[in-house]
């Protein structure tokens, strides 16, 4: 079975010998450290646009190709036979408060109900809207979803990718090289931020800049939000090498439901 992933990122500029580090991220660093035995074929960076583009009663988001289209382009050049499809939760696709259940309903109605998928696609993806409109509650599943042919599976992460990587914040100083030493600025730590993008990486990263003899620094920059796919791919690598934060990264519901899927 050939497998697409797609999931919010974007391919960075181009170095030579250097993988890029969402490809990296997701097609190797992911597996390996999960120990997943079904390979990811195909990768697709998308953004929030392309999942509010497929919805016609909203105004089209710039030139967002639509997710379904993204998806059906995969099916005609490369035959791939089933999509896993990963959000993050914050920032929520429009102005309504962020309701992971929700989206995920929505992209099922959706993908379901737009003349864009073969038909086997779209019957599979309304099977699975109606499936889980018929719960009483989110968590009442029979079983977890399966890979099948013309199968789209949804893993909404809360609230962000990020949330992955802050679970040790003295993994995270070792990874940066500033463990025991005094960091004027860091942030106060908060496994359960909301933005730990912004809340606790970047600043972690700007001034832990000021201290570190790091390599990275020279190569990635301090700036976290310009180079945000490239400090996420390196902390999480770090991270995998950290018996401790290996644990805890393994054991995060992320990874379980990608376990789920493709261990």
């Amino acid at each position: 079975m050939k497998i697409c992933l797609l999931v919010e990122g974007s391919f960075a500029a181009p170095r030579p010998r250097q993988e890029d580090p969402l490809s990296a991220l997701w097609k190797t660093l992911v597996p390996q450290a999960l120990n997943l035995k079904v390979a990811i074929d195909e990768l697709i960076p998308i953004s929030k646009k392309n999942l509010l583009a497929m919805d016609d009663t909203l105004p089209r988001s710039g030139r967002a190709i639509p997710l379904d289209e993204l998806i059906l382009q995969r099916i005609k050049l490369t035959n791939i036979d089933a999509a896993i499809v990963v959000w993050d939760l914050i920032p929520q696709w429009a102005d309504s408060p962020a309701c992971r259940w929700q989206e995920t309903l929505d992209l099922y109605r959706l993908l379901g109900m737009r003349s864009v998928l073969p038909n086997e696609w779209r019957d599979a993806a309304g099977a699975r809207h109606l499936d889980l409109l018929a719960r009483d509650a989110p968590s009442q599943r029979v079983a977890p979803p399966t890979l099948q042919n013309g199968s789209v599976v949804a893993i909404c992460i809360d609230p962000m990718f990020e949330t992955i990587l802050v679970q040790d914040e003295s993994a995270v100083r070792r990874a940066l090289e500033v463990a025991g030493k005094n960091v004027p600025g860091w942030p106060t730590w908060a496994r359960n931020s909301r933005r730990p993008d912004r809340e606790l990486l970047a600043p972690a990263v700007a001034r832990s800049r000021r201290v570190s003899t790091a390599a990275v620094f020279r190569r990635l920059g301090s700036d976290f939000k310009v180079a945000k796919q490239e400090w996420a791919t390196y902390l999480y690598r770090k991270l995998c090498e950290d018996q401790n934060a290996r644990n805890v990264l393994v054991s995060h519901s992320v990874s379980a439901r990608l376990q789920e899927l493709l261990g």
